[in-house]
């Protein structure tokens, strides 16, 4: 059945004349009626009454327009079907990310921006945040995740995505973890298990200490580990004392070996931050991703 011609009839029946059609829709009188004879001749019956001089159906066209309504009604919704499948994301992100965030934060918004596209796949490469801002400046990333802010020279565009508290922690026994509070001269010589110098919180944690007026070399770094969650296991065999992010704290099974501990002249809160190269936004998957990225941080 010609959808074209049912159309024409709907037409017919609501405007109520030929030359109304005609008129609506550019088409000639005898267009018209050759699309209507069309119809009478596929099904075998007679729509119109000829004998009246307005448009009136007989009793088998009024049950052929109740199909062609049907028919309409179904069409709409293959086209507006057919349109969100046009529209639908398809394709592939390729992320970096350091530690923190790639554990705590891109995993959560990520499995959110592919629920709602489920065509789209994904890698996340998990690094240090200087390699994080190298990777996606040259192009072998499209965005990534870090806890430092682009240098100025670098032509990457940031914006924030989250935060994080960086604690001190310390083995039970430790003199510091029956203190409600220390001070940060009192951490001279104390040996530290540090994250390694390319290390975001590490970075992070120097720039705070420095920007409070204290030298971050006045604690001896002892150990140097690659991932907060190897810090906590190193501090609660009684290696030495930590600073690591909250969020690996409160994913830790080791905590109950660990004790926090407050230094009241350290506000210690860093952010994390989204990277990607402004003129590389020339696809529409990484630019939707970066608009749920700024809408996720924004209601949180």
């Amino acid at each position: 059945m010609n959808l074209d011609y049912m159309q024409t009839l709907l037409a017919l029946v609501r405007l109520g004349s030929f030359s109304a059609v005609a008129k609506e829709s550019g088409m000639t009188q005898p267009a018209i009626s050759f699309q209507i004879q069309k119809i009478e001749q596929t099904l075998n019956v007679r729509l119109l009454n000829r004998s009246s001089r307005k448009v009136s159906l007989t009793d088998a066209g009024k049950r052929v327009l109740k199909y062609a309504e049907i028919a309409d009604i179904e069409y709409q919704k293959l086209l507006r079907d057919l349109e969100i499948l046009r529209e639908e994301l398809v394709g592939e992100l390729s992320i970096a990310s350091s530690s923190t965030p790639g554990e705590y934060i891109v995993p959560a918004l990520l499995g959110k921006f592919i629920n709602e596209h489920p065509a789209i796949t994904s890698s996340v490469e998990v690094m240090d945040s200087q390699t994080v801002l190298e990777g996606v400046s040259n192009g072998t990333y499209e965005i990534g995740f870090c806890g430092s802010v682009p240098p100025k020279n670098k032509d990457l565009k940031y914006f924030k995505v989250g935060s994080d508290r960086i604690k001190l922690i310390v083995s039970p026994d430790h003199p510091f973890a029956k203190m409600n509070s220390i001070t940060y001269s009192m951490l001279e010589n104390e040996p530290m298990i540090t994250r390694d110098v390319s290390s975001g919180t590490r970075q992070s944690l120097e720039r705070m200490i420095k920007q409070a007026g204290f030298d971050p070399a006045l604690m001896n770094n002892r150990i140097t580990l690659g991932s907060a969650r190897s810090q906590i296991t190193a501090v609660a065999s009684g290696s030495g004392s930590a600073f690591v992010s909250s969020y690996a704290l409160a994913d830790s099974r080791a905590c109950g070996n660990i004790k926090t501990v407050k230094i009241s002249d350290l506000n210690l809160v860093r952010d994390f931050y989204c990277v990607y190269l402004d003129d590389s936004v020339n696809s529409r998957i990484l630019r939707e991703f970066i608009d749920f990225v700024k809408d996720s941080s924004t209601s949180e």
